[in-house]
Order: C-alpha cells, then structure tokens, then sequence
C-alpha cells in the first residue's frame, strides 16, 4: 500500500492550512475528535453573527461623527487611513477565523462513519452523540 501523498500546506491562508491538516489527519482521527470538529460550526456562526453586530455598531458610531453641514469633522472614528485599514484587516482575520471554523465544522460532517469503520481501531465507531 503505497503512502498518501499532499500539496505542501499554504500558511497564508487558515482554512487552506485547516484543510490540509484535516485531509492528512484524516485517517488518524477518532469519532470524538470528529464530533469535537463538527462543533467548530457553532464557533464559526456565533463568530459571524458578532461580527454583522459589530459592523452594524460600527457603522453607526461612523455615521455619527457625521457633522451637520456635511463637513469632515475634527473628531470622532477611523477619521484617517491608518486607523480605517487597522479596523478593516481585524475584521477580515475574523471573517477568516469564522470561515475556517465553518469549514472545518463542514470537513467534519463528510468524514461519515461508515467511511471510517476500517479505521475502528484508532478510534472509537460508536455513534452516540455523533451526527451522521
């Protein structure tokens, strides 16, 4: 049997570098380590509701600073470029983070136990508690 082989992992990227790590884990993981990564969905949607209400905050507080003849005012938030892209790169990481987390949840689903039962003694099969 010869010996599986994988692209070279891409660190750039999260959920490219999840992806690898599960595909060469695969065979190796148990129905708990599964269910433990089925869970991660929950991670990812909790995260990208946190991030619609924290845009949605933050587009008020911008708006806001709004001054009434329209001019730009002298205080207020992310009044230049650098504190704007500092926001915009935070937010971007955890759309990543949640996607990732999503993926991972999603990778979890399709590596079904009937898949897995020649891999019964690395792990357990019982399907208690793990959704097919």
């Amino acid at each position: 049997m010869s010996k599986k082989t994988f692209p070279p992992l891409r660190t750039a990227d999260l959920a490219d570098l999840l992806t690898g790590l599960l595909d060469r884990a695969e065979e190796n993981l148990s129905d708990a380590d599964l269910q433990a990564l089925r869970l991660c969905g929950d991670g990812g949607v909790a995260m990208t509701e946190d991030l619609a209400a924290l845009m949605s905050a933050l587009a008020v507080q911008v708006a806001g600073d709004e001054t009434p003849d329209g001019s730009v005012p002298v205080t207020g938030a992310f009044l230049d470029g650098r504190s704007l892209s500092k926001l915009l790169f935070s937010l971007s990481n955890l759309a990543q983070q949640a996607n990732a987390m999503l993926l991972a949840a999603r990778m979890a689903e399709n590596m079904t136990i009937p898949h897995r039962r020649g891999h019964a003694a690395r792990g357990t099969t019982s399907t208690q508690g793990v959704s097919a």
